[in-house]
């Protein structure tokens, strides 16, 4: 799995860069730091985080077979 996340910390937008293609598929959630889900939708190359206050958050993607979690600072 061949992806990158850019910038983090961000203040406004998440560039997703997917190398090989596997996340067309998936669903990426955004939960903040009580685990609540804060944000849900099917895979984009730009994730807009400008609605989220400030704080850490946790990106995860998943599809049946992937599932990838990955910390988050929003400024």
């Amino acid at each position: 799995m061949l992806f990158q996340f850019y910038p983090n910390p961000a203040t406004s937008i998440i560039n997703i860069l997917d190398e090989s293609n596997q996340l067309q598929n998936t669903t990426i959630q955004i939960q903040n730091y009580l685990g609540q889900i804060v944000f849900t939708t099917p895979f984009s190359s730009q994730i807009n985080l400008s609605s989220l206050s400030a704080g850490m958050y946790f990106l995860t993607i998943e599809d049946k077979y992937i599932k990838k979690i990955i910390k988050i600072i929003k400024e």
